[in-house]
C-alpha cells in the first residue's frame, strides 16, 4: 500500500473513532455512519468488491469492543475518546490499519467431492488455485487403495475437516466471519465452473446420494486464511439444495474406463489432469481448463467461457425444471457466443459464430445455423410471454442447446492455443 493511500485509509480510520458514540455497551450507528461509509468507498476503491460494507464495521468493531469492555456507562451516549486515552486509541487506529493492508488475503477453501473418493487416487496439486486434498481414517476395507492414496497426499490437513476427498480452491479475497460474503460467492463460481467441466468432459454426472465405505459425507464447506491455516472456519447459510447437489456428484465409473492410460514416462495426473487436459490431447501440457479456472478476474480471453461454465451448471441441475433449464442453456450460450456491442441482428450474429466454431464444413455449419435459429425461436417465446413453459415438442430443443454448449466449450476450451 502506498503511503498516501496508507495516510488516508488511517484518516478515515481514526475519524470513525473519532465519531462513534457507546451506549449500553454498542456503538450508536448514527453517530458514525457517514464515517463508516467515507471508509467503505474508500475500501471500494483501493479493493474493489473484495469487502463489504458489513465487513469493514466488523473489522473496526472488532478492536472496539476490547477497548470499551467494561468501560461504558449503559445509562447515556459516550464518546471513544472520553472512555480511553490517545496512546491506546492511536494504537488501536494502526492496528486496525494493518488489517485493511492485509487485503486481499489468500484464502483455502474445502469442498467435500464425496463420490470423488476411491475411484482415482493420484491425487495433486494441479496448479496454485486447485488442489485435491485426501484425507482417510486408519486403512480398511482395501488396504492397497488406501495405502495408495495415503501416501500421495499432497498437504498436511486441517483436524477439523472429516475424513474424505476435497477439492481445495485458493482465491484472494477477505473473509471475516462465517457468512456468505463476495469472497465466498467467488468460490461458489469457481467450484461450478470445476463441476460443468467435469461434467462436459464426461467425467462427472449428478447422481444419488449414498455412502461410500461408511465415510460420512457431510458436504459442508470449509475455509482457512493461508497465514493461520490452524484456524478452520465452516461457512454458515449455504444453500441446502447446494449441499446436496454436492453430495450426488460422482465421478463416471463408464467413462474412467474408456481414459487413455499415461505413457510411463509421464507424470501421473490422474482424472483431473485427464479432464482438464482436453478430450483430444488428454496430457495437454498447457492444461487449457485449469488456465480457465485460475484466470484473473475480467480477463477478457476467459471471462465468457467462465460465465457460460457457470450458467451451464444452473441449466445442466435443473433437472425437474426444463423450462428454466431452457432459459439458463440459452443464457449460457450467449454468454460463450455473444458481444455486448451487438445490438441488431442479435440471433443471426450468434448463429453464425456458432456454426464457424464447430461445424467441419458448408452443410454442417449451414444446418447447425438453421437449427440454432430455430432454438433461439423457442428461446423468444418463453423470454417474451407467448409461452409459458417448455411444450413437449420443444422439449427436443433443450437436449441440442446442450449438445451445442458442450461442443462450444470444448472448442473454446481444449482447442484454444492461447487463454
Amino acid at each position: 500500500m502506498r503511503s498516501e493511500v496508507e495516510n488516508a485509509f488511517r484518516s478515515k480510520i481514526k475519524q470513525f473513532f473519532l465519531d462513534c458514540k457507546i451506549k449500553d455497551g454498542w456503538p450508536v450507528y448514527s453517530s458514525f455512519s457517514t464515517a463508516l461509509q467515507a471508509l467503505y468507498e474508500l475500501c471500494q476503491k483501493h479493493f474493489g468488491e473484495n469487502v463489504d460494507y458489513i465487513e469493514v464495521f466488523e473489522i473496526l468493531n472488532g478492536y472496539l469492543q476490547p477497548l470499551i469492555l467494561n468501560k461504558a456507562k449503559s445509562d447515556e451516549e459516550q464518546s471513544i475518546s472520553a472512555m480511553i486515552d490517545g496512546e491506546n486509541l492511536n494504537q488501536c487506529i494502526e492496528e486496525v490499519l494493518e488489517v485493511f493492508k492485509s487485503i486481499p488475503r489468500s484464502y483455502s477453501f474445502f469442498i467435500k467431492l464425496p463420490h470423488f473418493a476411491i475411484t482415482d487416487y493420484s491425487f495433486s496439486n494441479l496448479s496454485e488455485g486447485v488442489s485435491i486434498v485426501a484425507i482417510f481414517p486408519p486403512v480398511q476395507k482395501d488396504e492397497a487403495i488406501f495405502d495408495s492414496i495415503i501416501k500421495k497426499r499432497t498437504s498436511p490437513s486441517p483436524e477439523e475437516l472429516s475424513n474424505g476427498v476435497y477439492l481445495r480452491l485458493t482465491v484472494l479475497g477477505y473473509c471475516s466471519s462465517s457468512r456468505i460474503n463476495y469472497t465466498v460467492e467467488k468460490v461458489f463460481s469457481k467450484l461450478k465452473q470445476f463441476l460443468f467441466l467435469g461434467i462436459i468432459s464426461g467425467h462427472f454426472r449428478i447422481g444419488e446420494r449414498k455412502s461410500y465405505w461408511g465415510i460420512n459425507h457431510d458436504s459442508s464447506i470449509h475455509y482457512v486464511d493461508n497465514e493461520y491455516p490452524d484456524n478452520v472456519h465452516k461457512i454458515e447459510g449455504v444453500p441446502e439444495d447446494f449441499i446436496k447437489l454436492l453430495s450426488s456428484i460422482l465421478v463416471d465409473p463408464d467413462h474412467l474406463k474408456r481414459s487413455i492410460p499415461l505413457k510411463e514416462d509421464k507424470e501421473p495426473m490422474g482424472l483431473l489432469g485427464r479432464m482438464l487436459g482436453g478430450p483430444s490431447n488428454p496430457y495437454l501440457p498447457s492444461l487449457n481448463g485449469l488456465k480457465v479456472l485460475n484466470s484473473i478476474e475480467g480477463d477478457i480471453n476467459t471471462a465468457s467461457i467462465k460465465n457460460a461454465l457457470e450458467w451451464g451448471f444452473d441449466a445442466y441441475i435443473k433437472t425437474s425444471e426444463p423450462t428454466m433449464a431452457f432459459i439458463l442453456t440459452a443464457v449460457a450460450l450467449e454468454a460463450i457466443l455473444g458481444d455486448s456491442k451487438l445490438k441488431e441482428g442479435v440471433t443471426e450474429r450468434l448463429a453464425d459464430r456458432c456454426s464457424y466454431l464447430i461445424g467441419s464444413n458448408i452443410s454442417d455449419r449451414s444446418e447447425i445455423r438453421m437449427k440454432f435459429n430455430e432454438f433461439y425461436s423457442v428461446r423468444s417465446k418463453l423470454i417474451h410471454g407467448r409461452q409459458r413453459s417448455l411444450s413437449q415438442k420443444d422439449s427436443e430443443w433443450l437436449l441440442w442447446g446442450r449438445n451445442i454448449l458442450t461442443r462450444v466449450l470444448y472448442r473454446e476450451i481444449f482447442t484454444a492455443k492461447k487463454l
